[in-house]
Formats: structure tokens, sequence, C-alpha cells
């Protein structure tokens, strides 16, 4: 039996899935950046617990750059990218030099500050990507500090922009908004969220 839809239906299902695929992206950035603080928590002996207040942002800055070391050095266990990764965590979220200092000490003793360097170049990038992007739209982020509380956006984009162009006019920002912020782990304010979003969305519409 052939089934007619409308094409408020069709963006109905269409927001819906893409709502759900920014549901498990979301679910697996906050589970990304739970696996290597606890791996990186056993190696060093130091209390990260305070990095979960980023969840999500850890894992949408971090996500790409720990597919970067996997693709590039596949002799990488998963115990050293997740060391890595908590190196450049504490680069860019926290001012903490004294757990820094032993997180480089670790890697220097494995000789990985090579894979970490070559990491924090491609860090670096992706940062300077994003904030680029972002100020593109016309937001101005006062300090990278800042910045660095949207990075959860960047798996999202694609979601986002997929929406844009496939459901007409009909793209519900708040939506998108309540999906991000029922997971309680995104440290900005939803008001900011969603005017980001709208700028999004008619960005990716244009």
């Amino acid at each position: 039996m052939k089934i007619i839809i409308t094409e408020s239906q069709k963006s109905i299902i269409l927001a819906e899935n893409i709502g759900s695929g920014m549901n498990r992206k979301i679910r697996d950035m906050v589970s990304f950046s739970k696996n290597i603080l606890a791996s990186a928590k056993k190696q060093t002996g130091l209390d990260l617990g305070f990095l979960l207040t980023w969840g999500a942002t850890i894992g949408g800055f971090m996500g790409p750059i720990a597919r970067y070391m996997e693709d590039k050095n596949p002799t990488l266990t998963d115990a050293d990218v997740a060391l890595i990764s908590v190196g450049i965590i504490l680069t860019y979220y926290n001012e903490n030099k004294e757990k820094l200092t032993k997180v480089l000490e670790l890697l220097k003793e494995r000789k990985l500050i090579g894979e970490f360097d070559d990491a924090l170049s491609m860090a670096e990038q992706v940062k300077n990507t994003f904030l680029n992007f972002i100020e593109s739209l016309g937001v101005t982020i006062s300090s990278i500090g800042n910045m660095m509380a949207y990075t959860f956006l960047i798996p999202l984009l694609p979601e986002i922009y997929n929406l844009a162009q496939g459901s007409g006019q009909n793209v519900d920002p708040d939506m998108m908004v309540d999906r991000i912020m029922n997971y309680g782990l995104v440290t900005v304010s939803s008001i900011f969220i969603k005017e980001l979003i709208v700028k999004l969305v008619k960005r990716f519409k244009s």
C-alpha cells in the first residue's frame, strides 16, 4: 500500500530523525568525556572529576582529535589516546598548571610527546576553524575560554545543516535547544544557544 504524506508531515519526520541523531551524538560526546577522564585518572592518580562539568563540550572538541590520533598512529593504545587527550583538555579547559605538568611528565616517560605535540597542533587548527566560523555568523565571543564552551556544537553541525536544508521553513530551534539542554551537561545559557542555532540555520539555508 502506498502511503502519501504531506510536506508538513515529512518535515516533522525529518526533524524527529535528526533530533534522534543529535541525542545520539550528545550521548556519545558525554560517554567519550567520561571514558578518557576515567582512563587518565587511573594512569595519573589525578582527580579529574572537575572536568566532567564540561560534559559534552569536551567530547565535541576532543572526539575529532582522538579519531585523528587513532587514524594517524594506529599503534597508540586507548590509554595513550586518553592521556594525550587529557593533556590537551587541561591546556584549553583548565588553568591548573600542576595537573598539566604531571600529565606532560608521564607523556615524556612514555615517549609520547611527539604525538602530543602533533595532536595539540591539530587541536589548535580545530579551535581556530571553529572560532572563525562562529565569528563569521556575527557572534563575538569575548575570550577563548568562552568560545571553548560551545565546542559541543562541532559534531552537531551536520545535523543542523541537514535540518535547515531539508525541512523548508519549519525549523524549530527550540527543539534543538531542548535536546541539548536536557542532558544538563552544557555550561552555557539556552538563550545564547538558541541565538546561535538561529544564526546557523540562517547561514545553512542561504
